[in-house]
């Protein structure tokens, strides 16, 4: 083996690492973000596999080899090189394919926020069917509190749902997910207290919701919070 063979098969290993560690990156932001094929996880998907066999085809050229030779090498290296981009293209479909209505996913948060804002400037409880703040068919709600972590609401659901591991990583932070016929059809994260059973699973027929300001908080007596019943 020629010198010159060893110093591109040497540069192209090192570069397969980056490669490797950088799609390592690239699939833990797209499993925080879940928006699917939306521009920025598009072109973090993409662009190192772009970066990589233009280099590639560059370093084979550089092979004092046959053509054939060098173009049996290229496709193998494609080949390799493809694996962790098909990864990251298979997270991308999913979260696509699992994604809810954006809109109707802003006019759940307007309706509870309208919620929170009138208690929070009158100071007076607001009690109400869950169903009266959704505009979507749903038969199940599930509440899940700071640091559950995926794993956790992906066993509680029956199916991998999220695999955002930062979801829930503080104290204020709160979710509430809205299933059909045992997948998800919308969702809202929190960051106003909710109180309530965490493990009950609500139903459009008896879940209850009542907006107070009465205080969770010492140093806040005034903060709305939400609680979740079950009508008798």
């Amino acid at each position: 083996m020629s010198r010159n063979t060893m110093l591109v098969g040497l540069v192209w290993v090192v570069l397969a690492i980056l490669y490797y560690s950088a799609y390592g990156i690239v699939i833990q932001v797209l499993d925080v973000r879940e928006k699917g094929f939306d521009l920025i996880n598009t072109t973090i998907s993409v662009l190192p596999l772009l970066i990589s066999l233009a280099i590639t085809y560059v370093l084979v050229q550089m092979l004092r080899l046959r053509q054939l030779v060098r173009t049996l090498i290229l496709i193998t290296l494609i080949l390799l090189l493809a694996v962790p981009a098909s990864l990251s293209l298979n997270r991308l479909i999913d979260q696509q394919m699992k994604k809810v209505d954006p809109i109707g996913y802003q006019a759940l948060a307007e309706n509870f926020h309208k919620q929170i804002d009138s208690v929070r400037s009158s100071g007076k409880s607001t009690t109400m069917n869950v169903k009266e703040l959704t505009n979507f068919a749903w038969d199940k709600l599930y509440l899940f509190g700071p640091y559950t972590t995926h794993t956790q609401i992906n066993e509680r659901l029956g199916y991998t749902w999220t695999r955002n591991s930062l979801r829930l990583s503080d104290d204020n932070l709160y979710l509430i997910v809205f299933s059909l016929d045992g997948k998800v059809v919308q969702y809202l994260d929190q960051t106003t207290p909710i109180l309530g059973d965490f493990n009950t699973i609500y139903t459009p027929e008896r879940g209850v919701v009542q907006f107070s300001s009465s205080g969770t908080d010492s140093n806040e007596p005034n903060q709305p919070h939400m609680q979740f019943l079950e009508r008798k």
